[in-house]
């Protein structure tokens, strides 16, 4: 009873920590505190905090990483709200955390129209963007979500941008 009690302050510091303190490195240890077994509940606070306009891009990028780590039906959306992101390196992130969302199999994507969002904002984002790292990353990302026609539209792409991505 009591290691629960302390669990509990110790959970509940970390959220004010987390979306109070004006110090990254306090947010970074309670995304860290927050993201541990046993902690499966605090899913909201972070996708609060990626929510939040004025929160920084390392916070958001951290968070990104957890999530990654810890997939969860609830962050996709929000993961695919940040592809759109102004920063690439947000982007980067968002579509690794993605990547890692194949593993969860199809407790991710019971819904055939929610595998169908992510691969067709994927496609979009792939064929729009500028970055290098994005690019090579959504193809990993694709390629773990066993896109069955990813070398189809790569080609397509390919042709039609007249680019090519390298390895």
């Amino acid at each position: 009873f009591f290691s629960l009690k302390i669990q509990r302050s110790y959970t509940k510091l970390s959220e004010d920590n987390l979306l109070q303190s004006e110090h990254s490195i306090v947010k970074f240890h309670a995304i860290e505190i927050l993201s541990q077994n046993g902690n499966k509940n605090n899913l909201g606070v972070l996708l609060a905090v990626l929510k939040k306009p004025e929160e920084s891009a390392e916070v958001k990028v951290k968070i990104r990483d957890i999530l990654g780590k810890i997939p969860h039906v609830k962050a996709v959306p929000v993961l695919l709200d940040f592809l759109n992101a102004p920063v690439d390196e947000l982007v980067y992130a968002a579509v690794v955390a993605l990547g890692a969302y194949s593993k969860l199999g199809e407790r991710v994507f019971e819904q055939a129209f929610s595998r169908y969002r992510v691969v067709d904002e994927l496609k979009r984002l792939f064929i729009i963007s500028n970055s290098e790292n994005v690019r090579v990353a959504i193809i990993r990302t694709l390629a773990n979500l066993h896109y069955e026609d990813i070398v189809p539209f790569l080609l397509a792409g390919n042709m039609r941008n007249n680019r090519c991505t390298t390895w």
